[in-house]
């Protein structure tokens, strides 16, 4: 139920529904700061014309039936279109998808896709799920939560923004005519009169140049996303053997943490034998330090790193002690379409640091994994952009850049 209800909020335009049979919900749950920003209770709004169906047995030893309850109530206050809840009294949880799961299929192929839609409404903690088809967010004022909801009506379009700076509509889908003039106010104020251009978007755009550094829905962080894409483990070989030996060491840990999630093992390179095919098509995970690190040297005073031997600098905040470890992900400076990933220190300090994860998280872990492996789970490192710890697994700064790549 988690998973679907996740999907579905983070991309309502490829759902035509959903359906419920006892579900349990676990989104509220967690302590993790990107989790909680993510919850998709949240952003519920975004599947508010979504036909939605839920059952539940008041019985029901497995489930609690509060789950169901408390999604009918999130359903009420942002006035779902199409929400069916069938509560029943006395079923027993384990024939209760054999009793019932025939109501599913009969709603779902029930549901009649909508050619064209009179309101669209999209709210969005973070910038990759930017879009519900409709409207897309392109850039914000701040790095909080943006909504715009719109309503169309006699060739009108009146949206509502909150902390959206740039967007999309995609006059296509909407009950419009788009082969006479359409209005679009947005927060009362009349931005747009006239026919549409060809391909029937219209682009809210206020700024312009592409040099500038911001936050996409492709290039945001954190640091885990530069493991979703093609992704190159770059060894540091520039400082001595000891210290070469020290980025290997790390680079084969990371290695080891993919084989055993992933079963295969990574793209691995030495600084000095990275081309300009690399930094086009990866994200460049690099090992190492400014002195350590060919293609990290190469990048001084571009990034809003400092690292020394007994200090840490991101941006304006500096951490001191010995032994430091610190992880930045950041938009290449050569390739601005492409994460560098930049992990310093030892991991082997306190690898559990590298997971960023709560404790209902590591629970979870742990019914899957046997217990001296349940922190070698690569999918949950790295849940922040940027973070410094020392080597008895203090955590001493982490946190997220803002839309503009800033503190």
């Amino acid at each position: 139920a988690d998973k679907a209800l996740n999907f579905a909020v983070k991309y309502p335009h490829l759902f035509a529904g959903m359906g419920f049979a006892s579900p349990s919900f676990s989104a509220n749950k967690s302590s993790q700061e990107w989790v909680q920003k993510n919850s998709p209770f949240n952003c519920i709004e975004n599947i508010r014309n979504m036909p939605v169906l839920v059952m539940h047995s008041v019985n029901d030893r497995h489930t609690s039936i509060n789950n169901s309850l408390y999604l009918e109530q999130l359903a009420k206050e942002n006035q779902f279109t199409d929400f069916t809840f069938i509560k029943t009294e006395n079923d027993v949880e384990e024939y209760f998808w054999y009793k019932y799961s025939e109501k599913i299929f009969e709603f779902f192929s029930k549901i009649q896709p909508k050619e064209k839609a009179g309101n669209s409404t999209l709210k969005i903690g973070e910038l990759k799920y930017n879009t519900n088809g409709i409207i897309t967010i392109l850039e914000r004022e701040t790095p909080d939560y943006s909504n715009a909801s719109l309503q169309v009506k006699n060739n009108k379009i009146r949206i509502e923004t909150s902390n959206v700076k740039n967007y999309n509509i995609n006059l296509e889908k909407l009950a419009l005519n788009v082969n006479t003039p359409v209005s679009i106010y947005e927060n009362g104020k009349l931005v747009y009169k006239g026919v549409p251009s060809a391909n029937h978007v219209f682009s809210k755009v206020s700024y312009t140049g592409s040099k500038k550094i911001i936050k996409s829905n492709s290039i945001e962080g954190p640091f885990a996303d530069i493991f979703t894409d093609k992704f190159i483990i770059v060894i540091g070989s520039l400082g001595t053997v000891q210290q070469t030996q020290q980025n290997e060491e790390n680079a084969q840990y990371f290695n080891d943490a993919w084989k055993n999630k992933y079963y295969n093992g990574c793209l691995i390179k030495y600084d000095h034998e990275i081309n300009n095919s690399d930094i086009e098509n990866a994200n460049l995970f690099l090992i190492g330090n400014f002195n350590t690190n060919t293609i990290l040297k190469e990048f001084k005073g571009d990034i809003p790193l400092e690292i020394a031997d007994d200090e840490v600098s991101i941006g304006d905040h500096t951490e001191t002690g010995k032994d430091l470890n610190t992880y930045m992900v950041f938009p290449n400076p050569k390739n601005k379409t492409k994460y560098m990933g930049i992990f310093s220190g030892d991991v082997s300090q306190n690898d559990f640091n590298m997971m960023d994860i709560g404790a209902y998280e590591f629970r979870s872990l742990m019914q899957l994994y046997a217990a001296d492996t349940a922190w070698f789970d690569i999918s949950c490192f790295g849940w922040y952009d940027y973070k410094i710890w020392d080597s008895s697994g203090n955590t001493l700064l982490s946190g997220y850049f803002d839309d503009k790549w800033q503190m």
